[in-house]
């Protein structure tokens, strides 16, 4: 039985239909009329890029599709590289550039056979997304002509190449699935998803002046994220920010209604299962409920870089009841089936949220389930606030589904996906905020929150419970109301939950060591009394955060591959050793150490900016994670952290602060090359410029594409 949630939402499961209806409206008959198709020169006489003081690109447009037009050739003339590789992945074709390193994605692109998927998909969009997908594509063979030598991937981008990026979500997912499985043998290297993220909203209840707060904090690698603003003519007025040089708009971010957040969750929408395999002369064909079925070959012909040049590989694929096989155990045949494959709506939803103008508009466009993932945060200048652990999320009988491969039986049957209503979530909650830090989904209000009992055991996956969520709730739930600087301030708070847990154990172990080794223990005594002391926040000059920093990621890998828990004071010992062989002393401040620098700035200083930020895991907001380059490094260079900060307040008009690790461009010689790196470093945040008149007064740069 699936719990009644009509209680926690503005709208009831039996309502599905009228949603996904006014979803429909929401992305058709509110934009008007540009389902044509406008040739490239008409969509550059239409929008202008505005570039403010920090280069972050405006457009001013007559059409929504000028506006991705605009913002497109703006992306390539900051980042094109990365764009082009945002388009190759999915193709399948990333042998012909990374030669048999590539062979395994290319594997997984085809058994998943995104190209063929994402052409259907594109032909059959409404006109008003397809057109989207025209404009982005124009704008990179555009800019690829205008720019002729830059490119070295594609000879020219098609409009369902924007699509295919969609499936990105999917193919990761998939990546995940087989490297928790297979490891390194799956040959799909380390990168994972994405590891953190921070979201807030507050209600008008607990703000100064009466309007409702969102703050956006993703964490990803330090040179993933572009930020950008989409305005035009039909009413497209949204801002926020791409990752991975994918997304044709905003990921997450705010328009001049509403704002929402992202962070990453771990439902259960990838199923490995076993096949029970058979082959005779009419071919090979697996066993599935009580009967044998014909598994289909298909073969694909792909080019792999060699010494000698481009060589053809020619790949072959089966296909079962269960989905593609895509791995080998043994002799033993393993398929995969991934939520959404057959139905990504991802380019329909992203659109709608971008032009959403309430909550319900909101969530009918989430509803469409284009989203295959992600806790979602909402506010608005209604004053609602709203959280929804999402995804597409499959149904399942109770017991069904599960970790690692499955065998394949009739309880294992996907029946069709959950309901928006049919998800965790909280709306507009008493004690006046939300957080997420991908956290449990029950605990995301003081009080109000979901019951884990209504929901069916399969439905949440394993989130993670660092310290993050638990700090995140103490300082909402005990600062004053919130205003705009608060709210950006708090996000870069430096106090570490985990402190409170793992100094004690540190002093407890000390105990008991003079005890038993006094000698050992009086060599550790002024470090022990250094964290006896500390404030337990994170600062630039504390040579406790340095100490604690060091301890608590040594002490964290070690449990990684211990069989017992490694000694406290053993750990603690290791950092001083660490200490005295890089800097001579181990009285080093976390600043001389934790530092911030895009690799080939040409204007920052040679070791970069002090961070008083760490590692997230710890339960510190101010993420930021830095490593030494190698066993004689002094400094350690952050790598990955907080990404996109932006915090928005949703009255008349939105205002907004945000701030990127580096800047807007990948040219070194630009002058946004890093300007944000020393505001980043300090925790501050830069205006979000919004309204048209406020991106005109602060233009720095006016022009359309091209010239």
């Amino acid at each position: 039985m699936l719990p009644d949630c009509s209680r926690k939402l503005t709208f009831r499961p039996g309502r599905r239909s009228r949603l996904v209806a006014g979803a429909a409206l929401l992305v058709g008959l509110l934009v008007g009329c540009q389902s044509h198709r406008h040739g490239a020169d008409d969509w550059a006489s239409q929008v202008t890029i505005h570039r403010d003081s920090f280069g972050v690109p405006h457009t001013v447009a007559k059409t929504d599709a000028a506006a991705v037009y605009g913002i497109m050739y703006a992306r390539a003339e900051d980042e094109f590289q990365k764009l082009e590789r945002a388009c190759f992945l999915p193709l399948g074709r990333n042998a012909e550039y990374l030669g048999e390193r590539g062979l395994a994605w290319d594997r997984l692109v085809h058994a998943l056979e995104i190209p063929r998927r994402a052409q259907l998909s594109y032909a059959q969009l409404p006109a008003e997304v397809r057109v989207l997908c025209d404009a982005a594509a124009a704008a990179l063979n555009a800019y690829k002509s205008d720019h002729p030598g830059e490119s070295n991937l594609m000879a020219r981008f098609e409009p369902w190449h924007m699509v295919a990026q969609s499936y990105s979500w999917h193919l990761f997912q998939a990546a995940q699935a087989l490297r928790e499985q297979f490891g390194v043998d799956a040959g799909l290297g380390t990168y994972g998803l994405p590891q953190g993220s921070n979201a807030w909203a507050i209600a008008p209840s607990r703000t100064r002046r009466g309007n409702a707060l969102l703050l956006i904090n993703p964490h990803l690698p330090l040179h993933e994220i572009y930020e950008a603003h989409w305005m035009s003519d039909q009413g497209l007025n949204v801002s926020g920010a791409v990752p991975f040089g994918r997304n044709m708009l905003p990921i997450y971010g705010h328009n001049e209604n509403l704002a929402w957040a992202l962070t990453v969750n771990r439902p259960d929408v990838v199923d490995l299962f076993a096949l029970v395999c058979s082959s005779d002369a009419s071919g090979l064909r697996h066993h599935w409920k009580r009967g044998w079925h014909a598994m289909p070959e298909r073969q694909v012909t792909v080019q792999v870089r060699t010494d000698q040049g481009l060589v053809p590989r020619r790949l072959t694929f089966y296909e079962s009841a269960l989905g593609p096989v895509v791995a080998q155990r043994g002799a033993q045949n393993i398929a995969m089936r991934v939520a959404g494959l057959g139905d990504n709506r991802f380019l329909e939803t992203q659109y709608g949220l971008t032009r959403a103008k309430n909550l319900e508009e909101f969530q009918a466009a989430l509803a469409l389930g284009g989203f295959l993932f992600h806790n979602v945060m909402y506010a608005d200048r209604e004053g609602h606030i709203w959280y929804v652990y999402n995804g597409r999320i499959p149904r399942r009988m109770r017991d069904g589904g599960g970790d690692g491969i499955l065998a394949g039986e009739s309880r294992d049957e996907w029946f069709d996906y959950h309901d928006l209503a049919e998800l965790p979530q909280v709306l507009d909650p008493e004690n006046g905020w939300l957080q997420n830090c991908n956290s449990s989904p029950f605990e995301a209000a003081f009080q109000g929150n979901p019951d884990p009992q209504d929901f069916p055991d399969y439905l949440v996956g394993s989130e993670e419970a660092d310290g993050r969520a638990e700090r995140s709730r103490a300082l909402l739930s005990h600062s004053p109301r919130f205003d705009l600087q608060s709210l950006a301030g708090a996000a870069f708070d430096t106090r570490i939950a985990s402190a409170d847990t793992w100094v004690p154990e540190i002093l407890g172990a000390h105990t008991k060591l003079l005890e038993q080794f006094p000698d050992s223990a009086k060599n550790l005594q002024p470090a022990v009394d250094c964290l006896r002391d500390w404030d337990r926040h994170a600062h630039v000059d504390s040579v406790a955060t340095s100490l604690f920093f060091l301890w608590f990621e040594r002490y964290a890998a070690m449990l990684t591959i211990a069989v017992a828990e490694p000694p406290a004071t053993h750990v603690l010992s290791q950092v001083l050793a660490d200490l005295r062989s890089r800097h001579g002393t181990w009285q080093v401040p976390w600043g001389k150490l934790n530092r911030h620098r895009r690799p080939g700035s040409l204007s920052a200083p040679e070791n970069g900016y002090p961070v008083a930020g760490g590692h997230g895991a710890a339960g510190i907001q101010a993420t930021f994670l830095s490593r030494f380059e190698n066993d004689g490094s002094k400094f350690r260079f952050g790598y990955r952290g907080s990404t996109y900060v932006s915090a928005i307040e949703l009255g008349n008009p939105v205002r907004a602060l945000s701030i990127i690790p580096y800047g807007q461009s990948a040219h070194p010689s630009s002058p946004h090359f890093d300007d944000q790196a020393p505001l980043y470093a300090r925790g501050e945040l830069k205006p979000a410029w919004f309204t048209k008149e406020e991106v005109l007064q602060n233009s720095q740069r006016s022009y359309r594409p091209g010239r």
